[in-house]
């Protein structure tokens, strides 16, 4: 792939990342706080919020594995499947580095963010 058609491709991702991040605060987001069910799970599980996005992420992370498998296997999925299974984990990483931001941030280690 040229470098040119790899970039809009970059573009397309982020774009549709942007997308359901901005959409899922309807169902996910409280009190104006985009962190919410992260910091929520704190208290159920006694985590940091960065565990249990990590105990999130993790069936995404065995998803994309689980799709990679099957490739090998024959098995096609579609690229809108695809674009579901990769969006969701860059997001993740996106959340988290949020998640770290503030974590620094509120450590007064701000510039370390």
């Amino acid at each position: 792939m040229k470098t040119e058609d790899f970039l809009k491709v970059v573009k397309e991702t982020i774009d549709m990342c942007i997308s359901t991040l901005i959409g899922k605060d309807k169902e996910y987001a409280r009190n104006d706080d985009k962190f919410h069910n992260f910091k929520r799970g704190v208290s159920l599980e006694a985590k940091t919020p960065e565990k249990v996005l990590r105990g999130m992420m993790t069936k995404h992370v065995i998803s994309i594995y689980d799709y990679i498998d099957d490739l090998e296997n024959g098995i096609d999925h579609s690229l809108k499947e695809w674009d579901e299974k990769l969006k969701d984990n860059i997001n993740y990483l996106l959340i988290l580095r949020g998640l770290l931001i503030e974590r620094y941030t509120d450590k007064g280690r701000v510039s370390d963010a």
